[in-house]
């Protein structure tokens, strides 16, 4: 699988909005990498959480002082 790419400046927020209408809010993202095997997000918040978002949101929000990926 793909390193993780350094987010900097970090995303302040990304969120994934599912065709249902829910949302996933993630906070202080400082690494994302992308499979295009499994077509997920691997993605590093600043507590040091990992997250694996899985395919099937529709769109992402992203609050961030720079579009890094």
């Amino acid at each position: 699988m793909k390193e993780m790419t350094i987010l900097d400046p970090a995303e302040q927020e990304r969120t994934y909005i599912y065709a249902d209408g829910s949302r996933d809010t993630l906070t202080n993202v400082s690494h994302f990498a992308y499979s295009e095997r499994s077509q997920t997000h691997r993605l590093r918040t600043a507590d040091g959480l990992l997250h694996i978002v899985a395919p099937g949101w529709r769109r992402i929000e992203i609050r961030a002082e720079a579009f890094t990926v």
